[in-house]
C-alpha cells in the first residue's frame, strides 16, 4: 500500500508541475508581447518529459486536449490546438522546423475535426511558411491554396491577400527550378504574376500600403525575369523600397529584402557593380539585426557578383560564408527535410567550384562538390547508427585514401548552370561539366568540358534533354520526349547516336584514365539527371557498351560508399538466408482516380527460381502481405522482391517510391519509402527487380528514392532497375545473376557479368543453358520464350538490345 501512495504522490507531483509550466507558456503566449520564444519551448519540453513520465503514450493530441480543457476552464483562450500553433511558431522562429511541422499537423488535425476554419486556415499557411523555407515548393503550394481557400470563404480579405502573394512567391521559385522546360517556367511566371496583382489588389483597397511595397517588389522580380520588362520590374523594387523608407516604423528586414531583389535585377543585367553595392547595403542590415537565413541568401548572390565581376578572392570568401550558415541551418533539421533543404544551395556550391577552378584549384573544387553531395545523404546514413558518428564531408586526403581503401575507380560529375535569356524569359541552361576521375592509387585527373557549346551543336539547352533522347531511343518510354524504335546490326556494330554522344560527353575525356581489366569497379558519382543514365549502354565509337569494358556501381556521393563500407563490416549474423517475395495481391493504387489495380504476370515465376537456387520457398500471392514482409525483412541476409514499385509520393512523406504487397486489414498494401528509411536493415543485398525501381525524387546532388533508402536502412548493396523491363528478360538475367553470386563473386561484378552473357547469348547457346537450369523455370515461361525464339536464326542474339539487360544497375558497396 505504500509503494502504491508513493506512487500517486508521484504522479500528483508531476501534474502540478505540468499545471504550472501550463500557466507558464500561457503567461508567455498569452500576455507577453514580446514572447519570449525559448521559455516557450523549453516550457513545452518540460511538460512533454512530466507526461511521459506519468504516462509514456501521451503524445501531442493528448498534450493539445490538455491545453484545451486548461485553457478553456482557466484563461478563455482558443484552445490545445491554438497553443500548439504558438508553440509551433516559437520553433520555427528558433529554425527548428521538423518539431514546428508536427505540431502544426497536429493542430490542423483539431481544427478540422472540430470545424474551427479560421485556426485551420491559420495553420495551414504556417505550414505553407515552412515547406517554403524547406524548398519544398509543391507542398507549400499545395497548403496555401488550401488556407487561400478558407480565408476567401470567411471573407477574410487581408489574409486571403497575403495567402495570394505567398501562392506568387512559390510559383516564382518554381519557375527557377524548371530545367529546360521553357514552357513550363513561362507558366509559373505568369502563376505568380497573376497571384501577386491579386494580392495588390486587395491591399490597395484595404490601405494596407506596407504590404503592398512588400508584394511589390518581388512582383518586379517577376517581371524583371521577363526581360522586356526589366526597367517596370527595377521601378517597381525602387518603389516598394521607397514605401519602407517612408513608413514611421521602419522594418529592417523588408528593406533588405528589397535591396537584395535589387542587387539580384542588376546582377542578371550584368551590371555588376551596382549589385554588389545593393547586395552589400542588404547585408549591413541584416548583419545588425542577425537574419540568419536571409543572410545566407544575400550572402550567395553577392558571391556571385564578385564572380561575375572577377573578383575571385572576395566570392570564395562570400560563398563560402553563405555554405557555413546554411549548414548550419541545415543542422536543426530532420533527415528527410535536409536534401529538400539543399536544393536551396544549388548556386552556391555550383558557383564556388566555378571560382575554385578558375583560381587553379580544382582538387578543392571537388571537396566542395564533394561536400555538397555528401551532407545530406551522409548524415541520414549516420542518424540510423546505433553509434555516435561525426560527420564531415571528406577532404582531399580523405578522398584519396577512400578510393585505395575500396581499390576503385571513382568518377564524380558537377553540372554547372549559368542564367540565360531565352525567348524573353530568363531561364537557366547547362554551362560546363566538371568531371573528377580518381585513381586506386590515389591520383586525381581533373577535366573540364564547355558543355554550353556542345548541347548547342546538337540543338539542346540541358544535358538533361540528351539523356532523355537516350532513354527513348532505346525504347524506354518518357512522357517528355516522343518514342521511336532503334535496332542494332547484326554484328553489333550499330551506334546509337545519344548513347554516343553520352559516351563523348561523359566518358571521352576521362577514356585514357580508366582501368582496362574489365572486372576492375568504376564508382560513378553522377549528378541530378545522370542519375537515370544507363551507363552500361553508352557506346564507344566502335559501338562497344561500356560494361563490356568496365564493370559499373553508383552511389550518390564519396562519403555514401565510405559509410555503407563501415555499415558492412558490421552487419550482424542474420537468422533467414534468403527472403524471395513475388507476384503479391495486388492492391490498388491510392489517391488516383479511377482506382488502379496493379498486375503482375511473371513475377512468381521469377520469384520462385530464384527461391529454388537458394532452396527456399518463395512468398507469394496473398501470403505476400506488408505485415508480413515487414517483420522478415530485417531477419534477412539476402532480399529479393520481384513486384510493383511506385515511384510517386503516395502518402506526401516527402520521399516518392513504395514497394506494392498484399493489403491487410490496417494498412493499403504499400511499403514506402518513407517506412523503409525508419527501419534497421542487415541484408548484404536486396534486389528490386520489377520497374523503375531506381528513379526517385531527382535532386541537383542526389535521387531520394527507395535504393537509397534501402541503403539507409544498411543494406550494403542494392540493385534496381531504371526503367520498365522486359519479365522474360529479367527472370533470365536474375537466374544467371544469382548462379554467379553464389560462386563468391561480387554482387556488382556479377551483376555486370550476368548483362554481358545475357547481350551476347545466341539462340543456341540460350536454349542449352535453359535446358540445362529448366528446373528453375515454370512450363508457362519456357513455352513463352520458346515461341520467341522458333523463327530466329541459330545465331540470333534475342536479347542484345539494352532494354532488355542495361536497365538493372548496382548502387552503394
Amino acid at each position: 500500500m505504500k509503494s502504491i501512495n508513493t506512487q500517486n504522490d508521484g504522479l500528483a507531483s508531476s501534474m502540478l508541475q505540468v499545471v504550472s509550466l501550463l500557466i507558464a507558456i500561457g503567461q508567455n503566449i498569452a500576455f507577453d508581447s514580446t514572447r519570449n520564444n525559448q521559455q516557450i519551448i523549453d516550457c513545452y519540453k518540460q511538460i512533454q518529459e512530466r507526461l511521459r513520465h506519468i504516462k509514456p503514450s501521451f503524445g501531442e493530441t493528448f498534450l493539445a486536449n490538455l491545453f484545451l480543457s486548461f485553457y478553456q476552464g482557466m484563461m478563455n483562450q482558443s484552445g490545445g490546438a491554438g497553443f500548439l500553433t504558438q508553440i509551433g511558431i516559437a520553433y520555427s522562429l528558433q529554425g527548428q522546423y521538423q518539431q514546428a511541422i508536427e505540431l502544426y499537423q497536429t493542430a490542423q488535425q483539431i481544427y478540422h475535426s472540430s470545424r474551427n476554419l479560421f485556426g485551420e486556415a491559420e495553420t495551414l499557411h504556417n505550414l505553407g511558411n515552412v515547406y517554403f523555407f524547406l524548398g519544398q515548393y509543391e507542398q507549400a503550394r499545395d497548403d496555401y491554396k488550401k488556407a487561400k481557400n478558407i480565408w476567401s470563404n470567411l471573407n477574410e480579405k487581408y489574409r486571403e491577400a497575403h495567402c495570394l502573394k505567398n501562392l506568387g512567391t512559390v510559383h516564382l521559385s518554381l519557375g527557377q527550378l524548371e530545367l529546360g522546360q521553357l514552357e513550363q517556367v513561362q507558366k509559373s511566371y505568369e502563376e505568380a504574376r497573376k497571384y501577386y496583382n491579386q494580392a495588390i489588389n486587395i491591399f490597395q483597397n484595404l490601405n494596407k500600403k506596407l504590404d503592398e511595397a512588400i508584394t511589390l517588389s518581388e512582383l518586379g522580380l517577376v517581371k524583371f525575369f521577363f526581360l522586356e520588362q526589366a526597367d517596370l520590374g527595377i521601378e517597381m523594387i525602387q518603389k516598394s523600397l521607397s514605401i519602407h523608407r517612408q513608413q514611421y516604423k521602419r522594418n529592417p528586414v523588408l528593406e533588405a529584402t528589397s535591396l537584395t531583389y535589387l542587387g539580384v535585377a542588376y546582377l542578371i543585367l550584368g551590371q555588376y557593380q551596382q549589385a554588389i553595392e545593393y547586395l552589400q547595403q542588404s547585408l549591413n542590415i541584416l548583419q545588425d539585426i542577425s537574419s540568419i537565413p536571409k543572410q545566407a541568401f544575400t550572402l550567395a548572390a553577392l558571391g556571385l557578383a564578385f564572380f561575375k565581376a572577377g573578383n575571385l578572392a572576395d566570392a570564395q570568401r562570400t560563398l563560402q560564408d553563405s555554405i557555413k550558415m546554411r549548414q548550419d541551418l541545415r543542422s536543426k533539421l530532420i533527415d528527410l527535410n535536409k536534401v529538400s533543404f539543399f536544393d536551396l544551395q544549388i548556386d552556391t556550391y555550383g558557383v564556388l567550384q566555378q571560382v575554385l577552378i578558375d583560381r587553379g584549384q580544382p582538387e578543392t573544387a571537388l571537396e566542395i562538390s564533394e561536400r555538397g553531395r555528401a551532407c545530406a545523404f551522409a548524415e541520414l546514413l549516420a542518424s540510423l547508427s546505433d553509434e555516435q558518428l561525426v560527420i564531415h564531408s571528406p577532404h582531399l586526403n580523405q578522398i584519396r585514401e577512400i578510393a585505395q581503401k575500396q581499390n576503385v575507380t571513382m568518377v564524380e560529375y558537377s553540372i554547372i548552370y549559368d542564367w540565360v535569356l531565352n525567348q524573353g524569359i530568363q531561364s537557366r541552361r547547362d554551362l560546363k561539366l566538371f568531371i573528377w576521375l580518381i585513381k586506386p592509387i590515389g591520383e586525381v585527373v581533373f577535366r573540364s568540358t564547355n558543355l554550353q557549346l556542345i548541347l548547342e551543336q546538337i540543338n539542346y539547352v540541358f544535358l538533361g534533354e540528351l539523356v532523355d533522347k537516350a532513354r527513348a531511343s532505346i525504347g524506354i518510354q518518357d512522357k517528355k520526349v516522343a518514342d521511336f524504335e532503334w535496332q542494332f546490326t547484326v554484328d553489333n556494330q550499330g551506334i546509337n547516336p545519344h548513347l554516343h554522344q553520352l559516351y563523348q560527353i561523359l566518358i571521352q575525356p576521362i577514356a585514357e584514365h580508366l582501368p582496362d581489366n574489365p572486372n576492375a569497379i568504376i564508382t560513378f558519382i553522377p549528378q541530378g539527371s545522370l542519375f537515370v543514365i544507363p551507363f552500361s549502354a553508352l557506346q564507344d565509337e566502335e559501338g562497344n557498351f561500356l560494361i563490356q569494358k568496365h564493370t559499373i556501381v553508383s552511389v550518390p556521393s564519396i562519403q555514401a560508399l565510405e559509410l555503407t563500407q563501415k555499415r558492412s563490416a558490421e552487419i550482424p549474423e542474420t537468422s533467414l538466408e534468403a527472403l524471395v517475395v513475388g507476384n503479391p495481391k495486388m492492391p490498388t493504387i491510392p489517391l488516383t482516380d479511377p482506382p488502379i489495380q496493379l498486375q503482375n504476370l511473371w513475377a512468381q515465376a521469377e520469384a520462385q527460381a530464384i527461391a529454388h537456387l537458394f532452396n527456399t520457398q518463395a512468398i507469394t500471392g496473398g501470403d505476400a502481405t506488408k505485415v508480413h514482409i515487414q517483420q522478415l525483412l530485417p531477419k534477412a541476409r539476402l532480399i529479393h522482391l520481384a513486384t510493383h514499385y511506385l515511384l510517386d509520393n503516395i502518402q506526401q512523406l516527402g520521399i516518392p517510391g513504395a514497394i506494392a504487397l498484399t493489403l491487410s486489414d490496417n494498412d493499403n498494401g504499400f511499403l514506402t519509402a518513407g517506412e523503409i528509411y525508419d527501419m534497421k536493415l542487415n541484408a548484404e543485398l536486396v534486389v528490386l527487380s520489377d520497374s523503375c525501381t531506381g528513379l526517385g525524387k531527382i535532386t541537383r546532388y542526389g535521387v531520394i528514392g527507395l535504393s537509397h533508402c534501402l541503403i539507409a536502412a544498411g543494406v550494403k548493396c542494392v540493385i534496381v532497375s531504371l526503367w520498365s523491363v522486359d519479365d522474360l528478360s529479367t527472370a533470365l538475367l536474375m537466374v544467371k545473376f544469382y548462379q554467379i553470386f553464389q560462386q563468391g563473386v561480387a554482387a556488382s561484378i556479377a551483376l555486370n557479368q550476368a548483362q554481358r552473357w545475357l547481350c551476347g547469348v545466341t539462340k543456341t547457346e540460350l536454349a542449352v543453358w535453359v535446358k540445362t537450369n529448366e528446373k528453375f523455370f515454370n512450363p508457362t515461361l519456357k513455352i513463352n520464350l520458346h515461341r520467341r525464339l522458333h523463327q530466329l536464326d541459330d545465331n540470333a542474339k534475342l536479347f542484345q538490345h539494352p532494354r532488355y539487360w542495361a536497365a538493372f544497375c548496382a548502387i552503394g558497396q
